[in-house]
């Protein structure tokens, strides 16, 4: 008992509704969740892709703005060295201040054309110095050779250096110098940069939404960071000592051991500085998020409103087919009464159209045999009237007997077809709404697998020539991007061509200058700057031109990508027509619908056949209840002395009377 009813508990029955929301669901759910997939992947990986090449690219950036910044002034101090001899510097007595008006003059002037430097200055190997502006001095004891900056441009003698973080005993503040040796080589010429200025820059300077650069020496010590203390050594971890691994590049690390983070550095060729930009690296999943919501809501919303139309497609066959499940269970059970109406054009109305049909022959059967049984009933009760009238017949009417005997036999017999017959016609009736019911199932899920392909594969179809088009308009606006960035190319030519005809005008100039002697000595200095300002221009131009190369190159590849998109997108239109063909072989399975027809039709022929059987034996049963009144005429000539017989003849029509009330009760349980 209990394991017939666990069968039942986990038994699952596979209803027509059933498969049709499965098919249906299955049609709607995986083509949206794979396209949806496919878009939110594609979609992630381009935004990641753009963040990576976005914090590249402000690496790199603040390492041009370093390079623009401090080359002029390494330039400067280049030159400015060139033009002072530390020789010419007076020590005082008890004073560690040198003394040179001509050296003090150079100085003012440079830091004056040089306002944003913080300090300009020269030190000696005789421990003096001279500062500008000359209000900030040193304390008594300071020596200038024993300072770094010293010490590093003694050691690399007419080469400009850049030092690293140091505390300015002048000023107080935290300073990079640049520095290099005069022209005697007998003192050091420099100049202090303040760190902020350097901060300034650098942040300014966005990695993501969240990240940030900051900047290491050569000595592992901070020349900027956001949240740590400028000139202090940064604490050995593996992120800073990779920077020192190699030149540039890009790794992954575990911030305070938790948050995966992302390194972009290089290192500026000027400085030897590390220039690193760090993000997080779930700013790619927060930057598609917004993606994979509206992704997710387009499939719910088109889910839905497929949904609903769904439902009215599965009610639309389920529902004829329950109320003609209903019919078939009362006419199983024999109830004939209830009229079947049809009123649909389609499958289904033709099954119930038939089906309305076998039940109006089957109800024309039942009732032709009711009369029948009627009539062999009152036959047989006229029958044991007569037997009673006739037992003192005589002996001559014995031969009568025995044929009324042998006819009442052959009776019994027919009446035993007839039984026959109509169980044949009970099975057959069975075996008819079973096969109709599988012809109703085979048409139902044809249909539908046909009619939800067809209009999946429309879609499919329709959505790749959207993407088709979308694909031609990106393909045209880079192309057109190209061309504009092949102009604007052009232009910086030009540009670049002033640049080199100024530097020479400059360069000129600065010659007669040196050949007017004193007199052009300030047209020198503003030849000078003027030919700085053509050098800076032609960087500022060739910066510009390696951005455009830069852009063009992208732009390349954005044509070579939208090639391959356009591949993709027409093997997936190849894939729609291949989906189709598939789809005309579905329809094709509903051809199998007319060799089950033809099976119901050679059920009712032989149902006929039956019927035809049925009545034949009617007929005998007629014709022995004839043969019977005629002997009966002969034993009613008889006499007493055939009782006995009579008795038996009697007997045997009472148990024909039974037979025709256990026949009529037979049929009565079927109702017309």
């Amino acid at each position: 008992m209990g394991e017939t009813n666990r069968k039942r508990m986990f038994h699952f029955v596979w209803t027509m509704k059933k498969k049709l929301w499965v098919s249906y669901l299955a049609f709607l759910i995986i083509p949206a969740l794979l396209i949806g997939i496919f878009a939110y992947n594609s979609s992630k990986q381009r935004v990641e892709e753009d963040i990576m090449q976005s914090a590249k690219m402000s690496v790199d950036s603040l390492n041009e703005i370093i390079d623009q910044f401090i080359e002029p002034k390494i330039r400067d101090v280049d030159v400015l060295a060139e033009s002072l001899n530390a020789s010419a510097i007076k020590k005082q007595k008890n004073s560690n201040i040198g003394v040179s008006k001509e050296v003090s003059k150079e100085l003012d002037t440079f830091k004056k054309i040089h306002s944003e430097l913080e300090l300009a200055y020269i030190g000696t190997e005789e421990g003096v110095y001279i500062n500008s502006p000359s209000s900030l001095k040193n304390p008594p004891e300071y020596n200038p050779t024993e300072r770094e900056w010293y010490k590093q441009a003694m050691q690399n003698k007419g080469e400009v250096v850049v030092t690293a973080p140091y505390i300015s005993k002048a000023t107080g503040n935290l300073v990079v110098g640049i520095a290099r040796t005069t022209k005697d080589g007998n003192g050091v010429v420099a100049v202090n940069v303040n760190l902020k200025e350097i901060a300034n820059i650098a942040k300014k300077i966005k990695v993501g939404n969240e990240g940030y650069v900051y900047i290491l020496d050569s000595q592992h010590k901070f020349v900027y960071h956001p949240k740590k203390e400028l000139g202090s050594t940064a604490p050995a971890s593996v992120q800073n000592d990779n920077l020192y691994k190699k030149e540039s590049g890009t790794f992954e690390y575990l911030y305070n051991g938790q948050d995966k983070k992302k390194m972009f550095f290089t290192t500026n060729d000027l400085t030897g500085w590390k220039l690193a930009g760090t993000l997080y690296s779930n700013e790619v999943n927060k930057e598609a998020f917004p993606i994979l919501q509206k992704t997710a809501i387009v499939i719910i919303i088109s889910m839905v409103i497929s949904a609903i139309f769904v439902v009215f497609i599965i009610k639309s066959i389920t529902k004829p087919m329950e109320r003609l499940i209903q019919s078939a269970n009362r006419v199983a059970n024999g109830d004939f009464t209830e009229e079947i109406i049809v009123k649909q054009d389609d499958e289904i109305g033709k099954l119930g159209n038939s089906f309305k049909i076998m039940t109006d022959t089957l109800r024309g059967i039942i009732t032709n045999l009711s009369d029948t049984v009627e009539h062999l009933a009152s036959s047989s009760e006229q029958l044991s009237a007569s037997s009673e009238q006739t037992k003192a017949a005589t002996e001559h009417v014995s031969a009568a007997v025995q044929d009324i005997s042998s006819a009442v036999e052959t009776a019994t017999e027919k009446l035993d077809e007839n039984e026959a017959a109509l169980s044949g016609i009970l099975q057959d009736t069975f075996y008819i709404v079973k096969r109709i019911t599988d012809v109703a199932n085979v048409a139902t899920n044809t249909s539908k697998e046909a009619e939800e392909g067809s209009k999946s594969v429309e879609r499919t179809v329709e959505q790749m020539r959207n993407i088709h088009d979308s694909v031609s308009s990106s393909n045209e606006v880079i192309f057109s991007l190209s061309h504009r960035s092949h102009e604007i190319e052009k232009i910086l030519e030009v540009i670049s061509v002033i640049a080199n005809q100024t530097n020479l005008l400059a360069l000129n100039a600065a010659i007669e200058a040196a050949r007017a002697g004193e007199a052009g000595k300030g047209f020198a200095v503003v030849a000078e700057e003027v030919r700085k300002l053509a050098e800076e221009s032609q960087t500022s131009t060739k910066l510009i031109a390696d951005i455009i190369r830069s852009i063009q190159q992208d732009t390349k590849n954005s044509v070579n990508r939208m090639s391959e998109v356009m591949k993709n997108v027409e093997q997936g239109l190849v894939v729609s027509t291949e989906t189709s063909g598939k789809f005309a072989s579905i329809l094709e399975s509903t051809r199998n619908v007319a060799p089950e027809v033809g099976e119901i039709t050679e059920t009712m022929k032989l149902m006929s056949q039956n019927i035809e059987k049925t009545l034949t034996s009617a007929k005998q049963i007629a014709n022995a209840a004839q043969d019977n009144a005629a002997s009966a005429e002969e034993v009613a000539a008889s006499t007493e002395e055939q009782l006995a017989s009579m008795e038996e003849i009697s007997s045997s029509t009472k148990s024909l009377t039974n037979l025709a009330e256990e026949l009529k009760v037979l049929v009565q349980q079927f109702k017309i």
